[in-house]
């Protein structure tokens, strides 16, 4: 079975920022990345490129403006 390619557009669902990242919602939520964007309560978005960063620098609480 074939997996769909990764997002391309910056920002993400929370499920297309754990796929983004190779690890489960489960996971995503663990590691305490927070989303970038609130669009309601549960309408949440994650920048690609902050999550980029965030996984390079090894800050996950990483807000962009």
């Amino acid at each position: 079975m074939t997996e769909p390619p990764l997002p391309t557009r910056r920002w993400l669902t929370q499920g297309e920022a754990a796929a983004y990242l190779s690890v489960s919602v489960n996971t995503l939520k663990a590691l305490a990345v927070k989303p970038s964007k609130s669009l309601g309560p549960r309408v949440l978005r994650y920048d690609r490129q902050a999550l980029d960063e965030a996984m390079t620098d090894g800050n996950s609480n990483h807000q962009t403006q």
